[in-house]
């Protein structure tokens, strides 16, 4: 069947009206005309179609913005993290330098003591005043040794004692 050919309304089993009476006033404002169903029927199909292309155009916008938060919170985070770390290299550099500002002074520190410990006045004060001993008469002379002399009397020693 095409378009153009339809078939013929059949009449319908409706009573048909009677005319209202000549005696009753007619109204000042005209009846409403019910309008075509098919006009509201495609006017509310446009409306909701609109709607939901609307929805569905907000809901991809949406969709997208989230996409773009959520990306950028974790470059955020990323960049916190190689922030954190830089700022404890530079922590932990600091310590080094500290560590090894302490250690140099600890070494100053150890020498001087050496030092003090070992200079004949205080050998000499220490001697007398805790063992009793007398001072010697002649200054003591440092003895100075062959490095291969020692290394030979060394060995000596060792082969005796085995």
């Amino acid at each position: 069947m095409k378009r153009g050919d339809r078939k013929p309304r059949t009449p319908s089993k409706r009573v048909a009206k009677k005319s209202p009476p000549q005696n009753k006033r007619k109204r000042a404002t005209p009846k409403r005309t019910p309008r075509k169903r098919t006009a509201n029927k495609h006017t509310v199909l446009h409306v909701k179609k609109g709607v939901r292309q609307a929805v569905y155009g907000f809901y991809t916008i949406s969709v997208v913005f989230l996409i773009l938060v959520m990306i950028s919170l974790a470059f955020l985070l990323y960049q916190w993290k190689n922030y954190q770390i830089t700022e404890y290299v530079k922590d932990i550099q600091q310590l080094k330098a500290e560590v090894l500002r302490l250690d140099s002074e600890r070494s100053r520190y150890q020498a001087r003591i050496n030092t003090e410990l070992m200079k004949y006045y205080r050998i000499a004060r220490v001697a007398e005043k805790k063992l009793g001993l007398k001072p010697a008469i002649q200054k003591p002379t440092p003895l100075t040794v062959n490095k291969q002399r020692l290394q030979y009397y060394v060995q000596k020693d060792q082969k005796e004692k085995e």
